[in-house]
């Protein structure tokens, strides 16, 4: 049986009247990589290529943005591969209509290219039409259902006013939107008929009938890259309105500024075969016997004691802030906004249920919003989400707009969340602008200013870290052993001012350039040369020469010996027990050694320095631990957590051994220097836990040192 006559006979909608759990949006992607396919496009790539990054970036994009929510399908016309239920030649359903994945993705970027055939675009689009029947037939409901065609329109096709109809009545009947996407029509084309061949003109009447658009490559690529997740209404939180003991006015509070969440990350744990699943348990320290989790208990450590605590004890000291609330405790003059805190920002409505506003509240909730904005008062509320959850304090502040009016809660830090630092004023007597320069700032400001620029419209913008992160990770799971791509040039974009606004302010920048002009300070552009090369070695003799005229001059001027000075051309050959961190520095720069060896010696030096002051030389445990400080962080930073954890363990058994607590626990431990966590790096398998059990010596190690202090007290006693 043909397409046509299987919709002619059958228009009826088989859409099922029962309800989804989770509605979608279906989508048919089908992409012409036939012979026309192979021509340049003006940015020296061919059509085909062009169409192979714009499905992949659609893709991309409705994995991140939906969630992955959406069904998506792949149709290619003029493949050399025949594979649909129609048995059309060369049409090839390359994804059925299935969950958006990073596979569908990877058939993309490893199949769609041209092809030596040619398939009949009508072909095409009868598959996709047909994929979309059987799925809702099947009971799949999907909130829209767009057919997205990459075509140039080229290929020989065959139609009749019999299909073309029942293609019409298939769209409609499935209320399905057709796109055409890299055809060669334009605006004028549109306007005129004349100018459109056979395939245009049939596929924009088709178009018309399904309310669809055509689109250039230029303006689909944009939608996509420039596309947003569309903020959804969340369930309000419905809760009374507290003033005094006798006003209650039941209100309804929605988000309105939240901060975005929209990268979840979750770590696994995988080998090249399969994920792992990960168990934590728990052992004595000494016997190594295992322990189960119901019989372990938290313990705070006071002092050099563990203090167990149990979870009734735990509940019973812990704050309880009561049931939910928002409670007014005082009406007050405006708050700077500076104080404002939290995560976000909620606007306050009456009472809704079932999108009915309690009449009740609507009338005592404007009253009280009016009274306040007429006052020019704001509330100082107590604010409990749920019961015995977070308590915060915040303001609520009155919004009159001509469509609403509200309350918007903000919140209000504590004494000890809030932070008053001094700096020294930015206009000093020596430094005080002139009136000159203050109008030309005036002005730069002016022409700069982006208030209802239509260059800058902050709520149609993405994150462009987000955009970015996306952007890696849809390059990676393509090409996992390339490097990282740069950044695409549609985000540096959005990072630097519009063309436009600075063509604007040209001749003000210019004038506020004339009138602060730079200056080039001698002494520091010396300083900074002297900086430079101390650790360089003279290129020429003539250098060689240059830097022993200066040495000698300053040992003239000063009548004292500069010992850095002299030695500062020698070459740096190891890590030395004078200047360690330094020299650990310099090798792991210079990059003549490699990392590992030169690790080894710093880890010598840590232990020489411990053992020349016999574990109590105050001057060599500072070094000591700046040592171990540097090596920690370039091994946490150059990804040599393992190497670090290794070497950490083997240290405090040397520590232990030679009874150097005393370094361990007021240098090493005091300054959290010990193994790399998997919080501070995901290349490390650490817990918090055990690095924290890590620092703490055991309570025999400590033993004769807690005599001693038990002594000594007993002695200042008496």
């Amino acid at each position: 049986m043909s397409y046509a006559k299987k919709y002619s006979s059958n228009q009826s909608d088989h859409r099922p009247r029962t309800k989804s759990l989770k509605q979608k949006n279906g989508y048919v992607l089908i992409a012409d990589i036939g012979l026309p396919s192979s021509r340049l496009l003006p940015n020296k790539r061919t059509y085909a290529e062009q169409v192979k990054d714009c499905l992949i970036i659609f893709i991309q994009q409705k994995i991140f943005i939906n969630n992955a929510s959406d069904d998506i399908a792949i149709i290619l016309c003029g493949s050399d591969t025949t594979k649909n239920s129609l048995g059309y030649q060369n049409i090839q359903v390359l994804w059925d209509m299935e969950k958006v994945s990073w596979g569908a993705a990877k058939c993309v970027n490893e199949v769609v290219r041209t092809k030596n055939f040619e398939g009949d675009w009508m072909d095409a689009l009868g598959v996709a039409l047909d994929l979309v029947h059987r799925k809702v037939k099947a009971g799949n409901i999907y909130d829209s259902i767009q057919i997205i065609f990459f075509t140039t329109f080229e290929s020989p096709f065959k139609t009749s006013e019999r299909t073309q109809k029942a293609y019409i009545s298939a769209l409609l009947a499935e209320k399905t939107s057709l796109f055409i996407v890299g055809s060669n029509l334009d605006q004028e084309s549109l306007e005129d008929e004349k100018k459109m061949n056979k395939g245009e003109l049939v596929a924009y009447q088709l178009m018309q009938e399904a309310s669809g658009a055509f689109y250039s490559f230029g303006d689909f690529s944009a939608s996509m890259l420039h596309c947003t997740e569309q903020p959804k209404l969340g369930a309000p939180w419905n809760v009374t309105l507290d003033i005094g003991s006798k006003i209650q006015i039941p209100i309804s509070a929605y988000i309105k500024v939240k901060k975005s969440e929209s990268l979840k990350w979750s770590e696994e744990t995988s080998t090249e075969e399969a994920l792992v699943d990960r168990e934590r348990t728990y052992q004595k320290e000494q016997s190594n016997a295992m322990i189960d989790r119901e019989d372990v208990i938290s313990a705070y450590k006071y002092g050099s004691k563990l203090i167990p605590v149990s979870i009734e004890e735990e509940k019973h000291w812990s704050y309880k802030s009561g049931n939910r609330c928002l409670s007014v405790l005082a009406f007050v003059d405006p708050i700077p906004p500076q104080f404002g805190s939290g995560t976000g920002t909620k606007f306050i409505f009456p009472h809704r249920k079932a999108g009915v506003v309690d009449r009740s509240a609507q009338i005592a909730l404007s009253a009280l919003i009016n009274a306040m904005a007429e006052a020019g008062k704001v509330a100082i509320v107590r604010h409990v989400y749920n019961n015995n959850t977070r308590l915060a304090i915040g303001v609520l502040a009155p919004r009159i707009k001509f469509k609403y009016e509200c309350l918007v809660f903000h919140e209000l830090p504590f004494a000890e969340d809030w932070r008053q630092y001094e700096f020294s004023p930015i206009i000093t007597p020596k430094s005080k602008p002139s009136a000159e320069q203050v109008e030309a700032i005036d002005e730069l400001i002016d022409k700069l200013d982006l208030s209802g620029a239509e260059e800058f419209d902050s709520t149609k913008m993405s994150d462009p870290y987000e955009e970015y992160i996306r952007n890696v990770i849809g390059f990676k799971v393509l090409n996992p052993d390339d490097p990282l791509p740069d950044i695409p040039p549609h985000i540096k974009m959005n990072l630097q001012p519009a063309p436009s606004l600075m063509e604007g302010a040209k001749d003000v920048l210019n004038r506020v350039q004339q009138l602060f002009p730079l200056q080039v300070t001698d002494n520091l552009k010396a300083k900074n040369f002297e900086t430079s090369k101390r650790w360089a070695i003279p290129a020429t003799e003539e250098d060689a020469e240059i830097e022993k005229e200066a040495k000698k001059t300053k040992l003239d001027e000063t009548g004292e010996v500069d010992l850095e000075s002299i030695f500062r051309t020698k070459t740096v050959i190891g890590v030395g027990t004078a200047n360690p961190v330094k020299d650990f520095s310099h090798l792991l720069q210079m990059g003549k050694k490699p990392v590992e060896e030169v690790y080894e010696e710093m880890s010598k030096v840590i232990v020489k320095l411990l053992e020349d002051g016999g574990g109590t030389n105050a001057a060599l445990m500072d070094k000591a631990k700046s040592c171990v400080q540097a090596y920690r962080e370039h091994a946490l930073s150059q990804g040599h957590v393992v190497y670090f954890n290794r070497w950490m363990e083997q240290f405090k058994e040397h520590v232990v051994s030679n009874y150097f607590t005393d370094f361990w626990q007021n240098y090493v431990a005091k300054s959290r220097l010990g193994l790399i966590t998997k919080e501070e790096s995901p290349l490390s398998a650490v817990e918090k836990q055990k690095a924290e059990q890590f620092l703490r010596l055991s309570e025999n190690v400590n033993e004769i040192e807690s005599v001693d202090e038990d002594e000594e007290l007993l002695n200042l006693i008496e």
